[in-house]
């Protein structure tokens, strides 16, 4: 199923060090490896706005903080669900 969240998701999760490039090819974050989990940074918090099919090679597009030139030149990526649920260790939501 393709699917819009209802309402925005901040998502906190262990930011792998994979994930600290400026741009991805399309936009696509990498699934991180125990290395670059393990070489994390630190926390750091994104909006999730969107999903697609659990089938899916990406799930997920953020919305992060850095400005538009991370990701896909727009300030979003997209991530399998199951790879940032892993990393996640706190949500919210809120309503607009």
């Amino acid at each position: 199923t393709i699917g819009v969240l209802a309402q925005p998701v901040i998502v906190a999760v262990t930011w792998p060090s994979s994930w600290m490039a400026a741009e991805y090819p399309g936009g696509v974050l990498p699934v991180p490896t125990k290395a670059a989990i393990a070489a994390s940074p630190g926390g750091h918090a994104v909006e999730v706005w969107r999903y697609l099919a659990a089938s899916s090679p990406v799930s997920d597009c953020l919305r992060n903080s850095w400005g538009h030139h991370w990701g896909n030149g727009q300030g979003n990526a997209y991530a399998r669900a199951d790879a940032l649920l892993a990393l996640a260790f706190d949500l919210w939501t809120f309503t607009l």
